[in-house]
């Protein structure tokens, strides 16, 4: 399979807080070892199912000097899970090299190159895990999530279906078909899943965002707002959702609640510098409060920073900075602004409803 991480060494020490795991590779680590901790080992496991890293962490920190290969895959696990990608990339890729037929470490180690946008390799693990175990809840997850970004939204949807039946319980499921209905602008599917994700990990803040953002159209104001506040609340740690203040502040403006819109979205532009939703939405509400010297910086700030997302526009900065002109009285560059907002055409991309761009 293709790899994205060299192995240099014949040898890997990975260190879990103070537990020292030496995992040399060859034949005779496999399996050896496993059978006398294995309660440990599910324990990790479920822990990090449920996005409880810290739980499992303390699980892995009591076993001492292991000879275990599936000790390494729940090292990689644990630190994709606290962020530290660089040790996960590393660790992930000695576990698949000493386990090479273990369909479901191919899975995880699949949906961690999708999640850092390595679409050839995961595409590899998936094969590679397809001809081991097909059948697998993991491998349907990643199979789905792959057909997903292909536009093969059916074959999709049954991979979805799949992984769910055997595997009602497993929360990242969820959040991925959650997060591929979003996608698909199917809000009321999508506020289901991720209302099953807050029941199944009611600490995530990234689950609440997107529940949020997926309950607005529903028109369920109260509901909207309860989990806007609840993610916010939570918003700490590995899951940290820095797109949280953003769309809680553009909330707050659709409610005609400007000043606590204002707290949020100068709170969203100091997580998210480089972002052009940031300052666009700021800008937008400085027009509505009169502060107009300040909406100008900040539409000039959005129209500089690039968003290959298609979130917002440049004709949608122009339309506003057009606006912004004619409230200061400068119907020159409000001219200008409102001729370069007519001769921009529209992405397809983005009268079709995609990329919603908030970072995940």
């Amino acid at each position: 399979m293709v790899r994205s991480f060299r192995i240099v060494t014949r040898k890997l020490v990975v260190t879990v807080g103070c537990t020292l795991l030496v995992c040399a590779t060859g034949s005779a680590l496999r399996g050896a070892g496993c059978s006398q901790i294995e309660d440990s080992l599910t324990r990790a496991n479920i822990a990090l199912d449920q996005r409880k890293p810290s739980a499992a962490q303390r699980i892995l920190r009591t076993l001492g000097t292991v000879n275990c290969e599936r000790v390494l895959l729940l090292t990689a696990r644990l630190a994709e899970a606290m962020g530290n990608l660089e040790d996960a990339g590393r660790q992930y890729v000695q576990y698949t090299t000493l386990a090479s037929n273990d369909a479901k470490g191919l899975a995880y180690f699949g949906a961690f190159l999708l999640d850092n946008h390595r679409y050839p390799q995961a595409e590899a693990a998936l094969q590679r895990a397809s001809t081991l175990d097909p059948s697998l809840a993991e491998v349907l997850l990643l199979r789905g999530r792959i057909l997903g970004l292909k536009g093969q939204i059916s074959e999709a949807k049954m991979a979805f279906t799949k992984a769910i039946e055997l595997s009602p319980n497993n929360p990242e499921i969820h959040y991925q078909v959650g997060v591929f209905h979003d996608g698909q602008q199917q809000s009321h599917k999508a506020a289901a899943s991720f209302e099953k994700v807050v029941r199944l990990t009611p600490d995530d803040p990234r689950a609440y965002d997107y529940l949020a953002l997926n309950l607005e159209p529903t028109g369920d104001v109260k509901r909207t707002e309860w989990a806007y506040q609840k993610g916010l609340s939570l918003n700490r740690g590995p899951r940290f959702d820095a797109f949280l203040d953003y769309n809680y502040g553009r909330f707050l403006m659709k409610q005609n609640r400007l000043a606590e819109a204002k707290k949020h979205l100068n709170r969203a532009v100091l997580l998210t510098p480089q972002a052009r939703s940031s300052y666009y939405e700021r800008g937008k509400l400085n027009l509505k409060l009169g502060n107009l010297k300040s909406a100008r910086d900040d539409a000039e700030r959005a129209l500089v920073l690039k968003d290959p997302g298609g979130v917002i526009l440049d004709l949608q900065v122009h339309y506003l900075l057009a606006r912004i002109h004619a409230r200061l009285g400068d119907q020159q560059e409000a001219r200008r602004y409102s001729e370069l907002s007519r001769k921009l055409s529209i992405p397809l991309s983005a009268r079709q409803g995609k990329g919603r761009g908030l970072g995940r």
